[in-house]
């Protein structure tokens, strides 16, 4: 994953802009191992289903707002693009807090 930031770097875009072409690379490919991970799960999985919604809820927002990136140069919509990034940072935590709560609570009672 990070061959493609090294890459973009040095040949496409400055580094003193946005990245915006290397991390919607990452995060198509994130989202993709995600979709093929969640075709592998069975229904029992419970927090690990959790997890997996959480990484596409966020990496799907976020790649809109890298997406968006020259736009959000362009324009004055910066706090309200980055505002959107940390509501989605803020679920994506929340979603994996609950899963690892519900994980902790199907150990107690098999034991």
């Amino acid at each position: 994953m990070i061959i493609p930031i090294i890459l973009n770097s040095i040949f496409w875009q400055s580094i003193y802009g946005y990245n915006t072409y290397a991390a919607i690379l990452v995060q198509v490919l994130l989202m993709a191992y995600a979709v093929s991970f969640m075709f592998q799960l069975n229904e029992k999985s419970g927090p690990l289903n959790l997890i997996n919604a959480a990484v596409l809820i966020s990496y799907s927002g976020s790649l809109f707002v890298f997406m968006a990136g020259n736009i959000i140069l362009s324009q004055d919509l910066g706090p309200l693009f980055w505002e959107i990034n940390v509501l989605l940072n803020f679920i994506f935590q929340l979603l994996i807090l609950i899963s690892i709560w519900k994980a902790s609570r199907v150990r107690k009672l098999q034991f």
